[in-house]
């Protein structure tokens, strides 16, 4: 159960399925399942935590979960809804490179799209936000596992707050990009990344069909017919320019136990 706003994005689709972006999550977790016993008595950190459902999922395979979130109204359905489980710990406030109070541009239809960087919403409603580095914050003592950044365009930001945690933690890294970030076959998230010695991985529907056309309409007819849609997780030097929702950053830690190797697919999983 999770408390959600009403006809807003997110809220429509936990309504509908469960959780929101249920079925990447479910894929996700399959794909980093020889790291389960490395998660169970970790922390992880769900940074833009929205109202909690990723934080919700989480709590199922982590012994704990910081979720920071710096809008107070997505705060006030996260600490409700962090109460149902007991290893869910909300903070009211965002992670960046400069402590301070940002302005956040909230889109009143996607409350995740909300955006310090990003404001072309119609009807966008600004609110003061307070934000802290990574670096600076007390966190509990377990080890930090794993780490999901999604924070509309700022990704960079909280990295560069959070070098010294990450450096010392090396913990797997879920994080969004926009196609817009990228220049020169990289951005700066993926930059920094790279320059602690991760390598990365991103989901993709497998699919014999050569056009992008007829793969979309591969994939779409399989789920309606009820066929297994298979996912390969590429890795490889170069990320293409994309969107990406879930783009998986490892670290050298776990890179064997995920099967990054001279092959170009990483690991694959069925929906």
């Amino acid at each position: 159960k999770i408390a959600v706003f009403a006809n807003e994005h997110i809220g429509l689709h936990i309504n509908q399925y469960g959780y929101y972006d249920r079925l990447n999550l479910e894929l996700l977790f399959t794909f980093l399942s020889p790291l389960t016993g490395c998660f169970k008595e970790a922390l992880a950190l769900d940074i833009g935590a929205n109202i909690g459902n990723h934080s919700l999922f989480f709590s199922r395979y982590f012994g704990s979960v910081c979720s920071f979130e710096p809008n107070q109204r997505t705060f006030d359905l996260l600490s409700f809804n962090s109460k149902s489980v007991d290893n869910v710990t909300p903070f009211k406030f965002g992670l960046g490179d400069v402590e301070g109070v940002f302005t956040l541009n909230e889109n009143p239809n996607n409350m995740g799209s909300s955006s310090i960087k990003y404001s072309d919403f119609s009807q966008s409603r600004r609110v003061d936000i307070s934000v802290k580095r990574l670096d600076d914050i007390d966190l509990p003592s377990a080890e930090i596992n794993f780490v999901k950044i999604d924070v509309e365009g700022f990704e960079s930001n909280v990295i560069k707050g959070g070098l010294g945690v990450l450096k010392k933690s090396q913990p797997l890294i879920i994080f969004e990009q926009h196609a817009s970030e990228f220049e020169n076959g990289s951005t700066e998230a993926i930059d920094l990344l790279k320059s602690l010695g991760y390598r990365f991985c991103w989901q993709m529907p497998e699919s014999r069909q050569k056009g992008w056309l007829s793969r979309q309409i591969g994939t779409i007819g399989g789920a309606l017919l009820g066929r297994p849609v298979n996912y390969v997780f590429k890795t490889g030097d170069t990320i293409p320019c994309g969107k990406y929702g879930m783009l998986i950053a490892v670290p050298a830690r776990f890179q064997a136990q995920l099967g990054f190797g001279a092959n170009s697919t990483a690991a694959q999983a069925a929906a």
